[in-house]
């Protein structure tokens, strides 16, 4: 996947945009919020950014948008970012369509989904 994504860095540098991918701690939202926080103080175009939601990660996400800095998010909407852009699939369509699968699958009758990704 990383030679992938180095592929497209390559290219893009090539029509004079200038791609950097940094990388912070999975499920590290500490980090990930002072590293946002580090971002919103420096002069970028726009932020592409697979992160998680949390308390932790809204003042940094805030201090983006209010310096102008548009974010988009991947793989996990910010719900509590408005005006966030995101780029991945719809959890609910998604989650319909996995419940009508289980069901088919077992011929009905009950099943229990949890995650603790719902607010």
């Amino acid at each position: 996947m990383r030679a992938i994504i180095n592929h497209k860095v390559e290219a893009a540098s090539l029509s004079s945009i200038s791609i950097e991918i940094q990388d912070v701690p999975a499920f590290d939202a500490k980090r990930l919020a002072e590293h946002l926080g580090e971002l919103a103080k420096s002069e970028l175009d726009g932020l592409a950014v697979v992160g998680l939601e949390g308390d932790a990660l809204l003042a940094p996400l805030l201090a983006l948008k209010k310096n102008r800095i548009p974010v988009v998010s991947l793989v996990s909407a910010l719900p509590s970012l408005e005006e966030s852009t995101y780029i991945g699939i719809h959890n609910v369509v998604a989650g319909r369509t996995a419940a009508r699968l289980v069901g088919m699958a077992h011929g009905g009758g009950r099943a229990v989904f949890s995650s603790s990704s719902v607010r």
